[in-house]
């Protein structure tokens, strides 16, 4: 037997007048010009609210059910001015479809609104159906119990297997009968509510302009679980079973009990995709609430809600861009919903294929990806987690070292991914904000370009504006500061000849900044809106830190600034400051001491309306800390092979050598951020080359200027190898007669490790404290190890617990530990971690030790087993490495004391237990 569904609630009419461009006006009393009627598309109307929902499911939906609903009248459908129902009236007119041949009908105007009396009770629904259908717009239904179906006015009987709700106008304060009634019958559980973002925001709740996903994501669940709307039950917990919340036609969010889920739009955000194509549409969230529908009744309760939205907004993008149908009839033409065109795709998407009329639509309405917020990183850590960073490093059910291991290899082949096929190509569940030739997936970039961007939007549409926007941007020299600025001034169409740009390092004086000044006024008198780059805004002005704030305090607030003794209007202009100290916003307004104060720099942050901070393309602060700085540099790497060499490009993809594309991407640290790795491109030798290839490397003396050559070169020939950490800890003391005896056993070790992991190169992290330490570093290095120094306090107070002179005449030891040290760092070293400060010593050793505990993928430990006295500290961490499930390499060694027998260095001196390798079963200690 065929299942029931059931639509209900407020029906409308809505009437389409339509812009006919090529009618001509003329005045007097005959205005109009006589013509075909044929010509032209004429005044229709069309069923709307739970009217056209039910056309739209009873075309959608074949023989999975029956729908059954209020079918409006002819004769509604031809009066315009019937007060039995309420109608709408809108302009429509003929827009171009910027990449398609075809122009489409959309709503131009939104003209008026008649409010009419629906006699719901004449159009009751009686039975029970298996899922129900309510479009409650505010107009009447949900407060008339009369017009109810059946379904809701019977208690104790058979319930509907689901109920889907469309509703609009809830912010008025009271109580809504029809969801009283829901909750009363106890069918919240199985009640999917719909709601618009507009009606959402009518609430007393915050969702503001959309800056990232991420961030839409954390403001509609927290908007929906406010109490100030009516999802929420007394204990703030979501009382249906889901909210579906459509963000434009750019994506929707689901508010569920169990999860979140984000569907959005791979290259834009709200209100970006309708904007490529102009006009408005009528039944967007008609399309989603027809697929949620449809979807039910083919699979009930397997329905993947998630899925089901996405189709939703599919469709409703295919709506927006094909618009209404025109259609001829009587000799006239006018506009109908296309009502077989959408249930033909909605089909085709379900088998997952487009109909061959719509396949060109297919890369703009289905460029969607989903997220899945399982963990509710959007109420628990808002505006600290990202969906790159989820995808990519958090999901993972493995133990430690499979999640670790499993998400670095991610990572690394996302960034490869990246570079050779492109960000979008690459990326697909993760959103891409592109802006000209700038890109990235890196949600504070985003949200710091957006800002700025609609800051700079804003100020462009004032007319004549008297005073200067300011905003700032901060980043690590090399960043791509000015790159940013630039891409954004050229979306906005700032022309290049209204753009200048003055870096203050250079100036000598502040009588300088006055050239500058009438230099931008000169711009307003020629009534160009200038864009004005200070560059190292933040470096000394005469011996004073940020001593050139104050010089731009009245420019920035009044728009005038003073010459000898005379004020000069300086005019409007987009002012970017630009930092060179202070790497980032928060950096640059941290601390307020007397020197901040004199230097005005409350001042001058009150006066900036937007900021962004720009990372690097090397780790920050590290690269063991930092997992994502190589998909931020794959981004830049792709934009200079495009920019630098566009003959290896190939329908999208990139020819490079597997070698030096890992080289590029896994090299520690540029020594000069981008600017390093654009030079390097340009120097090798790409001219006339259709792939990028080892011999096209610049010379080595070239490399090293710009990147540590030995690594460089060892990573063109590791073969997409994968990093593996390993962390060292140890005692101080060793017994000098076991010395040989521990160099054979770490030998045996390492020869463990990598036959456990033979597809990775090694890099070990360690603080390289005089004795066991140094000496399992020394024998990694002998086999071309890469090294990161962790150091438990700042490297000049780290250097004074090996000795306190580099003079072998008053401290040979100590000097000989020392110069040691500096050679490691300089020579080997690829990085290099300094913790942050502690109370004391001990803690500082502890904190260390901990993070390499945690930053490592094996733990090679050389120590007694003991877990009192000076044992303690390295007990402690291998206790914490446990409890991280990492594999531990233990290596037997006295904590030698010479005026101490030692039994333990002559019974198990040299000893290796190993726990948790791959070839072991996990909980097990195998001793050799």
């Amino acid at each position: 037997m065929a299942r029931l569904i059931q639509v209900c609630g407020d029906p409308t009419v809505d009437w389409l007048r339509v812009h006919n461009e090529d009618v001509v006006v003329r005045g007097g009393v005959y205005f109009w010009q006589k013509q075909k009627e044929t010509s032209r598309v004429r005044l229709s109307s069309k069923p709307g609210g739970a009217a056209m929902v039910l056309d739209l499911l009873q075309e959608m939906i074949d023989d999975e059910a029956k729908v059954e609903g209020t079918i409006l009248e002819d004769e509604l459908l031809s009066r315009p001015k019937d007060y039995r129902i309420t109608t709408s009236w809108t302009m429509w007119k003929e827009f171009v479809n910027p990449g398609f041949g075809r122009n489409a009908y959309r709503l131009g105007e939104w003209q008026e609104f008649e409010p009419g009396y629906w006699d719901y009770s004449l159009g009751r629904l009686f039975g029970t159906p298996d899922l129900l259908v309510i479009w409650d717009s505010g107009l009447g239904f949900r407060s008339t119990s009369e017009g109810w179906p059946e379904i809701l006015k019977t208690t104790g009987g058979t319930q509907p297997g689901h109920i889907i709700i469309k509703l609009g106008q809830y912010n008025d304060g009271q109580n809504n009968p029809l969801l009283n009634r829901i909750t009363e019958l106890g069918l919240n559980d199985r009640t999917t509510i719909i709601s618009s973002l507009s009606d959402l925001r009518s609430c007393a709740v915050k969702v503001g302009v959309s800056l990232s996903w991420e961030r839409m994501l954390e403001e509609v669940v927290a908007a929906v679980l406010s109490p100030n709307c009516p999802f929420v039950d007394e204990n703030g917990l979501i009382k249906y079973k889901q909210v579906v919340i459509p963000v434009s036609m750019s994506g929707a969010i689901i508010v569920g009990r169990e999860e979140n889920t984000l569907i959005f739009d791979r290259s834009g955000q709200e209100g970006d995709f309708s904007a490529r194509f102009p006009g408005q549409m009528i039944g967007d969230n008609c399309c989603i609430v027809a697929a949620l529908a449809a979807s039910w009744a083919q699979e009930q309760e397997e329905v993947d809600w998630a899925e089901a939205a996405l189709l939703g907004v599919e469709l409703a993008r295919l709506l927006h861009i094909i618009g209404y149908k025109v259609v001829e009839a009587d000799g006239y033409k006018y506009l109908e919903f296309p009502y077989a065109a959408i249930a033909k795709v909605y089909r085709g998407l379900k088998k997952g294929e487009m109909p061959l009329e719509h396949f060109l639509y297919q890369g703009q309405i289905g460029d969607l990806g989903v997220f899945r917020d399982k963990n509710h990183l959007a109420v628990h850590h808002p505006g600290n987690w990202t969906i790159l960073e989820s995808n990519l490093l958090n999901e993972q059910e493995e133990e430690s070292l499979g999640r670790h291991r499993h998400s670095v290899k991610a990572v690394n082949e996302i960034a490869r991914d990246i570079v050779v096929r492109g960000p979008q190509a690459a990326l697909l569940n993760i959103p891409v904000e592109t802006i000209g030739a700038w890109c990235s997936a890196d949600r504070q970039e985003i949200e710091g370009v957006r800002g700025v961007n609609n800051a700079m939007w804003d100020y462009l549409q004032l007319k004549n504006p008297q005073t200067p926007l300011s905003v700032a941007v901060f980043g690590p020299p090399g960043a791509g500061k000015s790159f940013v600025i630039k891409e954004i001034a050229r979306g906005l169409g700032i022309n290049e000849e209204a753009q200048l740009t003055f870096n203050l390092s250079q100036f000598e004086s502040p009588a300088e900044l006055r050239t500058a000044f009438h230099l931008i006024s000169d711009l307003n008198l020629k009534g160009r809106m200038p864009l004005v780059f200070w560059d190292e805004f933040d470096t000394p002005c005469e011996g004073q830190p940020l001593g050139w704030l104050r010089y731009f305090l009245a420019p920035m607030q009044d728009g005038e600034f003073t010459h000898q003794g005379i004020t000069h209007p300086l005019g409007g202009g987009i002012h970017v400051f630009a930092g060179a100290t202070r790497h980032s916003y928060e950096e640059f307004r941290s601390g307020n001491d007397q020197e901040d104060r004199a230097a005005k720099k409350p001042d001058f942050i009150s006066r900036l309306r937007a900021y962004i901070n720009i990372r690097s393309i090397n780790g920050s602060p590290n690269t063991v800390e930092d997992r994502l700085y190589m998909v931020r540099r794959a981004f830049i790497l792709r934009h200079y092979l495009e920019t630098n060499a566009p003959q290896i490009k190939h329908n999208e993809h990139l020819e490079i050598e597997p070698g030096v594309l890992d080289a590029f991407l896994l090299v520690t640290k540029y020594k000069h951020g981008t600017r390093s790795m654009e030079n390097l491109l340009k120097m090798s030798s790409l001219a006339d080359k259709r792939k990028y290839e080892l011999s096209s490397l610049p010379p080595d003396h070239i490399i090293e200027m710009n990147v540590n050559l030995k690594e460089f070169k060892d990573l063109t020939r590791l073969g997409h190898r994968e990093m593996l950490k390993i962390g060292i800890l140890g005692h101080t003391k060793l017994d000098p007669q076991q010395i040989e005896e521990l160099r054979k056993a770490v030998e045996r070790a390492i020869d463990f490790i990598e036959q456990e992991f033979p597809d990775h190169y090694l890099t070990v992290l360690s603080p390289l404290a005089d004795g066991a330490e140094r000496m399992v570093a020394q024998e990694f290095m002998r086999r071309d190890t890469h090294l990161i120094p962790v150091l438990p306090v700042p490297l000049e107070e780290y250097l004074n617990d090996f000795g306190s002179t580099d003079d072998f005449r008053l401290d040979p030891p100590g000097a000989e530990l020392r110069r040691e040290f500096r050679y490691w760092l300089s020579e080997c070293a690829i990085d290099l971690i300094e913790m942050p400060m502690t109370p004391t010593r001990r803690a500082a050793y502890v904190q260390a030790g901990c993070f390499i505990a945690e930053h490592s993928d094996v733990i090679l430990a050389v120590w007694d087993g003991e877990h009192s006295g000076e044992g303690t500290i390295t007990a402690q961490i291998l206790t914490g490495a446990e409890n991280l499930y990492k594999p531990i390499c233990h290596i037997w060694a006295a904590n030698f004391k010479p005026e101490l027998p030692s039994t333990l260095a002559e019974e198990k001196s040299g000893m290796i237990r190993y726990r948790r390798f791959p070839s072991q079963t996990p909980n097990i200690w195998t001793e050799l």
